[in-house]
């Protein structure tokens, strides 16, 4: 978490108040989703960039990322990793490049 607020610029705590956190069922491990959107009036654009980390059937874990239009069905783009601290690089990562994008 000490490596995500560092590509943020901000400390763990806030960090773990904006994700949102979901238990699985089984092994209890932790999936993390982000949903960030972006919106402008005057250009009548509203958009939205979701970021999730999922574990795989074979043991890796997945960085999905869905990007769209609010109120549409979006484009998703699965990346896998070996395993779940590289994936949440490349989560923060993502996040980061879209905040400085004017996604919120």
């Amino acid at each position: 978490m000490r490596e995500i607020g560092a590509l943020l610029g901000c400390d763990a705590s806030t960090i773990s108040r904006t994700l949102q956190t979901k238990k699985t069922r089984r092994g209890g491990k932790c999936m993390t989703a982000i949903m960030l959107t972006r919106t402008d009036s005057r250009r009548d654009r509203a958009r939205f960039y979701k970021l999730d980390v999922q574990p795989t059937l074979f043991g890796e874990c997945s960085l999905v990322r869905e990007r769209g239009r609010i109120g549409r069905a979006g484009t998703v783009r699965i990346e896998t990793y070996r395993s779940r601290g590289v994936a949440d690089i490349a989560m923060a990562e993502n996040w980061v490049r879209k905040l400085k994008r004017g996604y919120r």
